[in-house]
């Protein structure tokens, strides 16, 4: 007889953990050999060894067993116990429908066979795995759901606090860079913004990754931080410390934002003015206490912030998009933005997908109560179950539909940005035009006859020709220079 064995650790309840998967496999071996001496033919087709729990539908590995059966690679089927199989009432009318339509012909367990003549033995048991979980989720979500009324957190608490004694408190090192971070929103920062502000000086998330806007847009929206605590439908006001206050809380989420995103400096363009000759940041120094020069004595290189802003005129005109370009350059804006935010839009295909196969596992769920393969309680039971979880993936679906959102807002700014960038540049002061070109560029090089090569992010960058003067030196005039630059590091 072609044989599967199927060896499944519980996960479900470590206190009352049954036999290891080592000892599964000890006794499968052993109980095959004694089926042989007994003279039964018995080929091992497959060993499937499975680490999921069996509290939900859903297995991949064991939608894969289930199918060597209807492939007819296998008909018999060997585990340690019944309720290695299911504990769940999908998982359970699979199982049960298989060996009624004859593609499992015989389950073997440590103490009973079952065939087509035990279905009703066999369901008892099955059915007391699956009421068992059932009762152990619903105790837990009442728990959980009384700790959302008494103004407790059923779950990890998110950036800037920490779990402590059943509530939450802030979280000392968190805490000042939460407040900096809603600060600098509510000061006009970007999303893109404060992740680079926050990554540039080395500050990482909770995870030790590098801040993204995804990251930085889910902690602005999250309403937690007013005090608002949510779970599975419940919602309650939280006992814990508020960092952040309304009023900071609405400023940040506001829609307006302005151009002034970064903290002024005394030198707009210190950090990305650099030497020709050694490629390391020229020195910024004033002189008579007003005029900002940036220079390399050693290598005879200097020249002041004002002719900077001025030989740059005529770089940031041709930042503005003529109305057929644009098309083009939302094309490559999108495409940026996309870039930073992959995380989220795969997050939400992930959820997406999840929630198609809950659907389709409903509706074969009815198929199976129409046919009369599980009675009506069972079919009540497990679909009760499937809403729940179609319920929690809607919500969560609904959260990255607010941060899709978000990040199309910030599309919007920046097309806005480029479409207003030379007027803002022409119009505004020192320091805005420092911002602007801290946002639009990767340095400048300087050499030391005060020509200047400029590098561009994406995706000013795909507006220029590859080194392309812009300008001939005529008199005391030197020419600038734009250069492509693919990398766009800091």
């Amino acid at each position: 007889m072609p044989t599967i064995i199927y060896l499944r650790k519980s996960t479900d309840d470590s206190r009352h953990q049954k036999a290891s998967i080592d000892d599964q496999r000890t006794w499968a071996e052993e109980y095959i050999e004694g089926l042989r001496q007994q003279g039964r033919e018995c080929e091992i087709v497959r060993i499937f060894e499975e680490r999921m729990s069996a509290k939900k539908p859903g297995r991949p590995l064991f939608a894969e067993m289930i199918g060597y059966f209807y492939e007819w690679k296998a008909d018999t089927l060997i585990t340690w116990d019944i309720d290695r199989l299911s504990r769940n009432e999908v998982d359970e009318g699979t199982i049960k429908w298989a060996i009624r339509q004859g593609k499992i012909r015989e389950v073997h367990t440590h103490n009973c066979v079952y065939t087509e003549h035990e279905l009703l033995t066999m369901g008892i048991f099955l059915s007391l795995g699956a009421e068992e979980i059932a009762k152990l989720r619903q105790r837990v979500m009442r728990r959980m759901n009384a700790m959302v009324a008494e103004g407790k957190v059923p779950y990890k608490a998110p950036y800037g606090y920490k779990n402590h004694e059943g509530g939450v408190i802030p979280h000392d090192d968190e805490r000042p860079i939460l407040e900096k971070l809603f600060a600098l929103r509510t000061e006009g920062y970007s999303y893109i913004q404060i992740a680079e502000y926050l990554n540039d000086r080395g500050i990482r998330t909770r995870t030790g990754a590098k801040w993204k806007t995804s990251t930085v847009s889910k902690i602005v929206q999250n309403e937690f931080y007013l005090g608002i605590v949510r779970f599975a439908g419940q919602v309650g006001e939280g006992i814990f410390e508020r960092i952040v206050s309304r009023d900071l809380w609405d400023k940040a989420n506001e829609k307006k934002r302005t151009l002034i995103g970064y903290k002024k400096h005394s030198f707009a363009l210190k950090g990305i003015v650099v030497s020709a000759k050694t490629g390391k940041s020229l020195k910024a120094s004033k002189i008579k206490g007003k005029y900002h020069y940036y220079h390399d004595d050693t290598h005879g290189i200097s020249i002041s912030e004002k002719a900077i802003f001025s030989k740059l005129e005529s770089v940031v005109e041709r930042w503005r998009i003529p109305d057929d370009l644009v098309p083009e350059m939302e094309r490559s804006v999108r495409e940026h933005i996309l870039r930073e935010n992959g995380s989220i839009i795969e997050e939400r295909k992930r959820v997406e997908k999840q929630l198609s196969t809950i659907r389709e596992r409903k509706s074969r769920l009815l198929a199976l109560s129409l046919d009369g393969a599980i009675d009506s309680e069972d079919y009540a039971e497990a679909k009760r179950t499937l809403i729940f979880s179609e319920q929690k993936l809607v919500e969560e679906l609904q959260c990255l539909i607010g941060m899709d959102a978000a990040i199309e807002e910030e599309f919007r700014e920046m097309v806005k940005l480029l479409k207003d960038l030379s007027i803002a540049y022409k119009t505004g002061d020192d320091h805005l035009r420092g911002v602007i070109l801290k946002e639009a560029l990767v340095k400048l090089e300087v050499d030391e006859k005060k020509r200047l090569q400029v590098h561009e992010k994406e995706p000013f960058a795909w507006l220029s020709a590859s080194t392309i003067p812009l300008g001939k030196a005529t008199g005391n005039r030197t020419p600038v220079y734009r250069m492509k630059t693919c990398c766009p590091d800091h």
